[in-house]
């Protein structure tokens, strides 16, 4: 997923925004919209709630839509044969058309974290197309059907791990 500088600029904005409190938050919703609506020129839509935040932002590429916060919910569009760690909890989600990412953040080293996520994807059918592995970052390609994957995973400084996947159709 390669959202557009303006996009980025918005997300950012929505993010910060959202961040600021939430004393009354039908009146942040409305600040982040128009924030990102001045930014980006595109209507968003902003819920916050259940101390998550979700932006949904109507683009030429499709319907963006961002979710942070502990334990977001995984997208309906996020593909059945990736799997993702079992002890992560998933903080952010975005889709825009048929592409789709997620972060989650693990407990665990990110050797172990990279080196079961790599081959968990090998039992799905992914083949690794390219890897980068260079403590604490560790990278990893894939592609099956006309698809491609890349998985990046960070060693955080408390000894967890933060993996972020993006999964969208293969470019030709």
């Amino acid at each position: 997923m390669e959202p557009t500088p303006r996009l980025l600029a918005a997300a950012l904005s929505a993010a910060l925004l959202a961040a600021c409190g939430r004393a009354d938050e039908k009146a942040n919703e409305t600040l982040v919209e128009k924030a990102i609506e001045a930014s980006s020129g595109q209507h968003a839509k902003v819920d916050l709630a259940d101390g998550q935040q979700t932006v949904t932002i109507e683009t030429e590429d499709g319907t963006y839509v961002a979710t942070s916060g502990d334990d977001v919910r995984l997208p309906d569009t996020f593909p059945a044969d990736v799997r993702l760690p079992d002890d992560g909890r998933l903080i952010t989600a975005m889709s825009l058309g048929d592409a789709v990412s997620v972060s989650q953040r693990s407990p665990r080293a990110a050797a172990l974290v990279f080196a079961e996520f790599r081959q968990a994807q090998a039992a799905l059918g992914w083949v690794e197309a390219g890897v980068l592995e260079q403590a604490p970052i560790y990278v990893a390609g894939f592609t099956k059907d006309q698809r491609r994957m890349e998985a990046n995973v960070v060693a955080e400084a408390d000894g967890g791990t933060t993996l972020a996947v993006t999964v969208q159709p293969r470019a030709d």
